[in-house]
């Protein structure tokens, strides 16, 4: 009972949009260890070695679109942190926008994965991460970057005291 109450109260602190991106990344991940921890047979290998990615897009891009739809919250607003102040109806463009984004690259990688060969494929598979990796540098930039203003300022708050003693001008 006291498990229940305790899931419970931590869910309900949660946004519903945060809820659904927690989800998202949870099923990604359990799809994941099934890929790793199940020996794969050669049929739905070979049918799932070029959709990976794709479904990982498209899972993001619905993770992204439905609970603006369901009027959850702007999922965006956890991607991209806390600091950026939009109204809500920009926070909505923010979120079609990643979505078509997603969308946009998840039919590129299966447009490019049944056109060329493997190992151009697994090149531009590991270039398309390159644009997750900047959306996750973004993520940290504008978290550190007010931590990173504070600690500066608290440097030349420091600086300038002691310079003030130095020459004297403070008692």
């Amino acid at each position: 009972m006291r498990r229940t109450f305790f899931l419970w109260a931590f869910l309900r602190s949660i946004d519903p949009a945060a809820r659904v991106l927690m989800a998202t990344f949870t099923l990604l991940g359990v799809v994941a260890l099934w890929w790793i921890l199940r020996p794969p047979t050669q049929a739905w290998y070979q049918a799932l070695f070029f959709w990976r990615p794709t479904l990982l897009y498209w899972a993001l891009a619905l993770s992204l679109v439905i609970p603006p739809w369901l009027r959850w919250g702007y999922p965006v607003k956890y991607i991209l942190g806390p600091h950026l102040h939009l109204a809500e109806k920009e926070w909505l463009w923010l979120c079609r926008i990643f979505a078509l984004a997603y969308l946009f690259l998840g039919s590129v990688n299966l447009a490019f994965a049944y056109r060329t060969s493997s190992g151009d494929w697994i090149d531009f598979k590991d270039a398309c991460m390159m644009n997750l990796l900047f959306l996750i540098l973004l993520r940290i930039n504008f978290v550190w970057l007010g931590i990173l203003k504070n600690v500066v300022m608290l440097i030349y708050g420091v600086y300038k005291q002691v310079t003030l003693r130095l020459q004297g001008k403070v008692p």
